[in-house]
């Protein structure tokens, strides 16, 4: 009876500090996940991509790598800067906050950036009185590109992407086409790659260098599944696992 006693108050003695060494833990795993988000927000960001706008390039079901201390290195959970890195480079594929919604995270390409003058006609873009070039040059071959829809190489004079065209008549974009931006200081311009069927800074205007979160740096994963939750994928693309974004 003493013996039985004596193991009943023992134990009564070590639960509060079991208890105590397991509420230890939970707040040691609770500061190392915030931890983990922290890094996450400042230095690494992981984006799934919903559109084909930025095709071919970037595929819907795309999920991305971006490096998030690219420009800015922030206060993590806040767009408060706390130190300059890098302006954006036109031709960069950037990570931003959608003007309209803060929310809503896009991907597309710089191709202004503040102080430009940007003119777009039928897709084709003039920056401060230069054309990007195409490749390919020849006016006749582009227009069959243009008629039958596919894809050429654009560049900027620092960096050459592919930029995809659905089908249509070349013939109807003449002058009223052409539609001019003044970029106001502070502010960029972005477009899409699927330049056809992108919605970008041609319909909803500037981005403010606040909104700009990183630059996408690689593919890490990527399937055909219907975005949102709880999807099954039809098929992984393997091919495009490790694609390095530029």
């Amino acid at each position: 009876m003493d013996e039985e006693l004596k193991k009943e108050n023992n134990h009564k003695e070590t639960s509060p500090k079991k208890k105590m060494s397991i509420g230890k833990e939970i707040f040691q795993i609770g500061i190392f996940a915030v931890i983990i988000f922290a890094f996450k927000s400042s230095f690494l960001g992981n984006f799934t991509v919903p559109t084909g706008s930025m095709e071919p390039n970037i595929m819907p079901g795309d999920k991305l790598i971006a490096d998030m201390r690219c420009y800015n290195i922030r206060i993590p959970f806040t767009s408060i800067s706390l130190w300059k890195v890098a302006d954006p480079e036109v031709g960069d594929i950037v990570v931003f906050d959608y003007p309209k919604d803060r929310w809503t995270n896009y991907v597309k390409r710089l191709v202004g950036k503040p102080g430009d003058v940007l003119e777009v006609r039928d897709g084709f873009i003039i920056r401060n009185g230069e054309p990007f070039s195409t490749s390919p040059s020849d006016e006749d071959f582009l227009e069959e590109i243009l008629e039958s829809g596919g894809e050429y190489q654009e560049s900027n004079g620092l960096f050459s992407y592919t930029v995809q065209r659905k089908p249509h008549d070349p013939m109807f974009a003449d002058d009223s086409d052409l539609r001019a931006f003044v970029i106001p200081e502070g502010n960029y311009f972005f477009m899409g790659d699927n330049r056809d069927q992108s919605s970008d800074s041609r319909v909803w205007g500037f981005v403010p260098a606040d909104h700009i979160r990183g630059k996408a740096k690689f593919v890490y994963y990527s399937s055909d599944s219907e975005p949102g939750w709880f999807t099954l994928p039809k098929r992984i693309r393997y091919e495009r696992i490790g694609i390095v974004l530029k």
